[in-house]
């Protein structure tokens, strides 16, 4: 029986590097993880608990929190501090509570749109299958145009000009990703369930897109704001064009087990990584020998099963 391949959005983003991303998807990360990066899976899990509870502002409030328990190792960041304070937490939580949105969060039934796992079969290929999967954090409707429907994703952040930091969405990885999964998604639905309420929802839309709502976190949490990202529509073309270049990933992964893809990082500079920080699996490509390569691995990550929707 050929593997199947879970390909989420995160693991995409690390394809400018196929060694980097096979690293990924045999279920390597790293040891520690960032407060800033916990702190925006708390907040994911208080937004997804406070939809589903009745708003229940409290208990959502310690269910977010909780989130930093299943991680086994969160190291502080230098002008970060405030983040692993459970009273700044809770402060921003309630201030975005208290926030209005034009959109409003779909129903489906009697459950809300939130955290919704997705899952659909993409590439057969000779020696691999590919599903596209991944968590959406909210679908939602606009309020006075209730037949426009969009695909809302959460993120905080500490960057303090929003038109800067929203800039970048425009050609992002992860909204791309999350559109054509969606539409997949509602494909297939409608063929197998023609009466697919999300599938009508999203197809049948006058207007689909997808956006950001951020959280612009500061130390002095009542001088924290939020705002919704400009709704980003995506063509046919456009959808087309990723969807091929999704392809060539598939393709790219499409070898047999133990093959060992070179290091496109050397030609492309994702070996050096971003913001002066290299590439997480720098040590373990640059080792003189497989044998150093394998023992940076052993040492400075932890391996488990790569499955982004945990099932």
């Amino acid at each position: 029986m050929k593997p199947i391949i879970k390909l989420n959005s995160s693991a995409i983003r690390r394809s400018s590097c196929m060694r980097r991303l096979d690293y990924t998807l045999q279920g390597y990360r790293e040891v520690i993880t960032g407060n800033d990066v916990v702190f925006g899976t708390c907040f994911h899990d208080f937004v997804a608990e406070y939809r589903r509870n009745g708003q229940n502002i409290t208990g959502a409030v310690s269910v977010g929190w909780a989130a930093r328990d299943r991680e086994p190792s969160i190291y502080t960041k230098k002008y970060k501090e405030h983040l692993d304070d459970f009273t700044f937490f809770k402060s921003v939580c309630t201030l975005w509570a208290m926030e209005h949105s034009d959109w409003k969060t779909v129903m489906l039934g009697d459950e809300p749109a939130t955290e919704l796992p997705w899952l659909v079969p993409f590439y057969t290929g000779e020696h691999v299958d590919i599903v596209l999967c991944g968590t959406i954090d909210d679908i939602c409707t606009h309020r006075t145009t209730p037949k426009v429907i969009a695909v809302r994703d959460y993120k905080t952040t500490s960057n303090s000009d929003p038109d800067k930091f929203f800039e970048k969405f425009r050609m992002s990885t992860q909204l791309m990703f999350y559109y054509l999964g969606m539409t997949k998604v509602c494909e297939a639905a409608r063929i197998e369930q023609p009466d697919s309420e999300l599938a009508s929802l999203w197809l049948d839309a006058t207007a689909r897109c997808v956006m950001i709502e951020a959280i612009f976190l500061d130390k002095q949490p009542f001088k924290t704001s939020f705002r919704t990202s400009p709704p980003l529509e995506v063509s046919a073309a456009q959808l087309a064009e990723f969807e091929t270049l999704v392809r060539g990933v598939c393709q790219k992964l499409d070898v047999p087990v133990g093959f060992e893809h070179p290091r496109e990082g050397l030609v492309n500079a994702a070996c050096e990584g971003d913001y002066g920080r290299p590439c997480s699996f720098f040590n373990a490509c640059a080792a003189g020998s497989r044998e150093d390569s394998d023992m940076y691995l052993r040492t400075q990550f932890v391996k488990e099963v790569y499955d982004p929707l945990g099932i």
